[in-house]
């Protein structure tokens, strides 16, 4: 009986061994399969961001086959320096539009962080040749006048040191607020909730977007 059980031990543990090593070797495998995988096709042009930028049919209304989405709703800048390689680096873009920053706001992340992300981001997509294009974080227009002015003073500081970072790099900053806004304030007309664009939002957007490609003559 003492026999029996030791050879059932030893039955056990050896399966058990057995186990890991499949488990091991198809997570090896599926590691090298998922880093083997290229994308099906590179893009001209990536615009990265949170749900401003995903709510943008870029391809459609810009007429170009050329053009990623890659808009996150809810995102921060945070979220952005952690999926930029697999959202923007990996479809080899010759320039990446980046919106961002309102969220950062929502959440209470400190000024100083979204400032480093930002940085991060540009740092990164110049070392990979990419050009990066950084856009105003829009201003909002909510019902309580001073959530308003809360979000917008915050807004101001942030886009003063984007139009710096732009500067410091030799890239474009786009000033879409001065578009989009009219007394330190999103224009009603354009904004379907006090944050987000509405149609006639992104068509000035679209706009400002084509103005710069054919400037650059992409």
């Amino acid at each position: 009986m003492k026999n029996r059980n030791s050879i059932l031990s030893i039955f056990v543990t050896l399966n058990s061994i057995l186990l890991i090593i499949t488990i091991f070797v198809g997570c090896q495998s599926s590691t090298r399969a998922v880093n083997d995988v290229k994308p099906l096709k590179s893009y001209s042009i990536v615009m990265f961001g949170n749900s401003l930028t995903a709510g943008g049919k870029w391809s459609n209304d810009l007429n170009r086959l050329d053009i990623k989405n890659s808009g996150t709703g809810g995102f921060t800048t945070s979220h952005f320096v952690w999926i930029l390689k697999g959202e923007v680096i990996k479809y080899n873009p010759k320039i990446c539009f980046i919106e961002g920053g309102i969220n950062d706001i929502g959440v209470g992340i400190p000024s100083n962080r979204t400032f480093r992300n930002y940085k991060s981001i540009v740092d990164t997509l110049l070392k990979y040749q990419i050009e990066p294009v950084l856009q105003s974080t829009f201003y909002v227009n909510l019902p309580n006048d001073s959530v308003t002015k809360f979000y917008n003073s915050r807004v101001d500081s942030l886009n003063k040191y984007i139009s710096t970072l732009a500067n410091e790099n030799g890239i474009t900053y786009l000033d879409l607020n001065q578009h989009l806004s009219e007394n330190g304030k999103l224009k009603k007309e354009l904004n379907k909730d006090g944050i987000h664009l509405n149609e006639l939002g992104y068509k000035i957007w679209i706009r400002e977007i084509d103005k710069f490609l054919k400037q650059k003559g992409i």
